[in-house]
């Protein structure tokens, strides 16, 4: 599966990750006292950042935090870090059994993970066995982070199962590569759809299977305009009022189709609207439509865990202007939680900066937790340090109390390595 590269640090073997390097004053003594105050007052120490963990009551200042949201974004600041893929498990196994949140939205295309649950629900198979090339290969390729389908599976034979659902464009799952616009075309046969006549459809389907393999960097093919005009008459033909039906989270809803189709056509724009560079509005803009489309249709009434990169969950206006967390917080305005994961250092060699607010997290030598105070007085002594927010560089000004409400800091984390052998794609 594809991503960019801009997010990710690709690993072929367990070594550092990119991280930030050491240097800086101190703050001076005053801010010091006040930082301590703020970690000392707002924060605690983690009993475990693993899945595995059996006692939570070290997460209960973050579920206090959490209160009543309907959404709670897990922030990932690297794609393919270890320490990072467990802790995320555990908070979701915490949200789901002890926050009574039912739904998990994946960072990763909405026809790869619908097919996951087709294949759960009508051959059988595990979500874990179903992940591999349809979920990103630093998740689902490596022990830490399929911990959190091995969980996803335990759920599904309890009275609470925890729903699984891709909110982004197709990105270059074994599904959306293979099978959507085969499938799209059976779809409209049976329909007798007249777009299936239109002169512009071979041109759509030549364009559409080139947009599934996001050709990161690709010059803009011929047959574009036509992909463009199909693309406009199948979103008129699929995006239609169900008469007020409930939505279905399956193939037999238009609803779906819907939500392919758009994300297909985001999908060129992604790619060629500002070619070579992506334009990632269309990427997250059409994300965001996804999981409203999700949230009010097939999981209409429930809570929902969204597991995804910084650079889509933080509701800043700068990366990008219109990422899925600044859209979905302008549709529910005071219904979402976002917490930051933060990894101080990739080695022990490593060097924390003491400007920076990890360095203060990091005295305590454990994983901790911290909630953004309600005070003047440890706002403004949060305003004035860096945070490791994107990738693991420091951030100033950081963006805590605006895109994010809390923060994991985890001291040392580790890359992970992809086993495409050991977790094939099936």
């Amino acid at each position: 599966m594809k991503i960019a590269k801009m997010l990710v640090v690709s690993l072929g073997m367990s070594v550092p990750l990119l991280v930030s390097c050491g240097g800086g004053g101190d703050g001076g003594a005053d801010q010091g006292e006040a930082l301590r105050s703020v970690v000392a007052v707002n924060g605690n120490a983690l009993a475990s950042t693993d899945f595995s963990a059996t006692d939570s009551s070290d997460l209960a200042a973050f579920g206090n935090a959490v209160g009543d949201a309907r959404i709670v974004f897990l922030n990932e600041s690297v794609h393919g870090e270890g320490a990072t893929l467990t802790l995320m498990a555990r908070l979701v196994k915490y949200l789901h059994e002890e926050k009574q949140f039912d739904v998990l939205l994946f960072e990763s295309g909405i026809y790869d993970v619908a097919r996951m649950k087709e294949k759960h629900d009508v051959d059988g198979m595990s979500y874990t066995d179903s992940s591999a090339e349809r979920i990103f290969y630093l998740t689902s390729r490596t022990p830490e982070g399929r911990k959190v389908f091995e969980y996803l599976d335990q759920t599904q034979s309890t009275a609470n199962p925890l729903a699984l659902a891709g909110t982004d464009i197709m990105m270059g799952g074994v599904e959306s590569t293979g099978h959507a616009l085969s499938q799209l075309q059976m779809l409209l046969t049976l329909r007798n759809s007249t777009i299936l006549q239109s002169p512009d459809w071979s041109s759509f389907l030549s364009v559409g299977q080139k947009v599934v393999n996001v050709p990161e960097g690709s010059k803009k093919p011929d047959g574009y305009a036509a992909f463009i005009r199909v693309s406009t008459s199948l979103k008129a033909e699929l995006c239609v009022d169900n008469g007020g039906a409930p939505a279905k989270y399956d193939f037999t809803d238009l609803g779906l189709w819907c939500r392919v189709v758009q994300s297909l056509s985001a999908g060129g724009g992604y790619l060629w609207n500002k070619a070579p560079a992506n334009d990632w509005d269309q990427r997250d803009i059409a994300a965001a439509g996804n999981a409203a489309w999700l949230l009010e249709g097939p999981f209409k009434g429930k809570k929902a865990i969204f597991w995804t990169h910084s650079f889509h969950g933080l509701a800043t206006s700068t990366m990008p202007a219109h990422n899925t967390a600044h859209e979905l917080a302008a549709r529910y305005p005071g219904q979402i939680h976002t917490t930051q994961i933060s990894v101080g250092k990739m080695s022990v060699n490593d060097k924390l900066a003491k400007t920076t607010l990890e360095s203060y997290l990091d005295q305590g030598g454990t994983a901790r937790y911290l909630a953004y105070p309600g005070d003047a007085d440890g706002q403004k002594a949060l305003a004035g340090v860096s945070i490791k927010e994107y990738g693991l560089f420091d951030t100033l000004p950081n963006h805590f109390g605006a895109a994010y409400q809390s923060l994991f800091y985890v001291p040392l984390g580790w890359g992970v390595t992809p086993d495409f052998t050991k977790y094939p794609a099936l």
